[in-house]
């Protein structure tokens, strides 16, 4: 399924679930209005790719089955995709994408985020059923995942360069200190 331009699925006069299975996914920045039942997903859910667009669940419960993945894109501190349902449920352990791909730190050197935050009208239990993986440009952040609290934090990893030149000024400090002597 998916969602573009802020199209919406209107699912509210099914009685039923709607399932997406382990090998579908659901992509958008639109709405899908479901009954009090809700979506249960065994796939992939993504939100869409400019950092503004939003996924809703409107109307019923969002349910991630077991290994079950949601994508959310990360573009920085105040930029992020935001998944958004009335309830979220978890049947088990279930994967988040943190897709770092486009991801400007800016002059900071580490950014937290609470996933309530990211998950709006979840509360943190549901972390506590989550694993955490980054996806793209991995080698730019170190990624603390707490899903007791719900937080996730990302640091960013000097590059080798930067590591090159400290050590050089290191070492013509230390052959300056060695000179005097």
């Amino acid at each position: 399924v998916r969602l573009a331009n802020a199209k919406s699925i209107d699912a509210s006069a099914i009685d039923s679930q709607i399932v997406v299975a382990k090998t579908q996914s659901i992509i958008g920045n639109g709405a899908i209005m479901t009954s009090s039942n809700g979506v249960k997903l065994l796939g992939t859910i993504a939100t869409h790719a400019d950092g503004v667009a939003n996924l809703s669940i409107t109307g019923g419960k969002l349910t991630l089955g077991e290994n079950s993945n949601v994508v959310l894109r990360m573009f920085g501190a105040g930029s992020h995709d935001v998944l958004t349902a009335d309830e979220f449920d978890a049947e088990g352990m279930f994967n988040l994408v943190f897709d770092m791909s486009y991801f400007d730190m800016g002059s900071e050197k580490m950014v937290s985020f609470n996933l309530t935050d990211l998950f709006e009208g979840a509360d943190n239990t549901l972390f506590a059923n989550a694993n955490a993986s980054m996806k793209n440009d991995n080698g730019k952040f170190d990624m603390a995942f707490d899903g007791v609290n719900g937080t996730v934090s990302f640091t960013a990893v000097p590059e080798p360069a930067t590591y090159a030149a400290l050590f050089g000024l290191a070492a013509m400090g230390f052959a300056l200190y060695r000179r005097r002597r």
